[in-house]
């Protein structure tokens, strides 16, 4: 399982960094997935959704694995279902029905990472870190006011790869 939370993060940190490389620092990470789908740096495939998608289905066996047991192991397994949605829904300003979609399924991932933060994993050492680490390169960076739901997007991904590694 290490295995493939090991590529899960690496193709998540390539995908990231090759966006940033492109568009710079952006409002939220969803951002990179419309930049992407409306640029020529998609001639076959949207590769943010690409690598969105497939850090997503290789999280699912981690979270499934850590969650066994528990009464909380559907929220395990859904939460990386909402990537795969976000992922499939690059261009969320296209229409209505899009946009809905992919807010909801963001909006829910959000929510359903903090559940797993305070019933499932309960590493509060590794959230302060993955919070404090995000805000202090948004800082550095000075795009802590404008970009602050990306950096607080990353803070959670960051904190689910700690734990996920530390289990």
């Amino acid at each position: 399982m290490k295995t493939l939370l090991f590529l899960s993060f690496l193709t998540f940190v390539a995908g990231l960094a090759r966006f940033m490389q492109e568009y710079g620092i952006v409002e939220s990470y969803s951002r990179y997935g419309l930049n992407c789908e409306r640029s020529r740096m998609n001639r076959n495939a949207n590769w943010w959704s690409v690598s969105t998608i497939a850090s997503a289905i290789l999280l699912i066996p981690v979270c499934l694995e850590i969650g066994e047991g528990s009464l909380l192991q559907c929220i395990c397994f859904i939460t990386p279902l909402t990537l795969l949605v976000i992922g499939f829904t690059p261009d969320f300003e296209k229409d209505h029905t899009t946009y809905v979609v992919h807010h909801v399924a963001g909006y829910l991932c959000g929510a359903l990472t903090v559940v797993l933060a305070v019933f499932v994993f309960c590493n509060w050492l590794a959230l302060m870190l993955a919070i404090v680490t995000m805000v202090t390169i948004g800082l550095v960076t000075r795009s802590i006011r404008k970009c602050y739901c990306l950096w607080l997007e990353l803070s959670m991904y960051m904190y689910v790869y700690i734990t996920l590694l530390m289990a």
